[in-house]
């Protein structure tokens, strides 16, 4: 007898899944090179990151944010370490492993509803509070075009 899954198209569960992504959720995945992400050890290929969802586009490809648990100020600009929101372990629970971790605000990240379904792991809701002030950086920091803005529904389209 065939599982759920392999009744389902890659597509139907893609988009079965995309109904119950938030803006605000926080994912766990796996990040490459090819994603921009440098690993973090010799001989790495890959880093596990956790990121913000903040929007989508119609393709459904999801605008993140990521966090790290330091901000890197060797390999940030001035105007880009300006751009870090700090996240405060008391308030989620224990979802993060730093007592203050940081949301890179200086730059939105795509992730595909396929891969965001396939290899993602949801870790919490950010609070409203947060979120407003992660929201106000990424659309007023300059470090981000208006049609990367536009394109995820962040800002509104003319």
């Amino acid at each position: 007898m065939p599982s759920f899954k392999e009744l389902l198209s890659g597509t139907a569960i893609a988009e079965t899944f995309a109904s119950t992504v938030s803006v605000g959720d926080v994912y766990r995945m796996r990040f490459y090179p090819k994603d921009g992400i440098t690993p973090k050890n010799p001989g790495d290929t890959s880093r596990n990151k956790m990121f913000v969802v903040l929007g989508k586009d119609e393709e459904h490809v999801y605008g993140c944010v990521l966090i790290n648990t330091d901000v890197n100020v060797n390999a940030l600009s001035q105007e880009a370490q300006r751009c870090q929101f700090p996240i405060m372990k008391h308030k989620y629970d224990g979802a993060f492993t730093a007592y203050v971790s940081h949301v890179d605000c200086s730059k939105l990240r795509p992730v595909s509803i396929d891969r965001l379904s396939s290899c993602a792991t949801r870790i919490c809701q950010l609070l409203d509070e947060d979120l407003e002030y992660i929201f106000d950086s990424v659309r007023n920091n300059g470090q981000i075009s208006l049609a990367d803005l536009r394109r995820y529904g962040i800002v509104p389209s003319a």
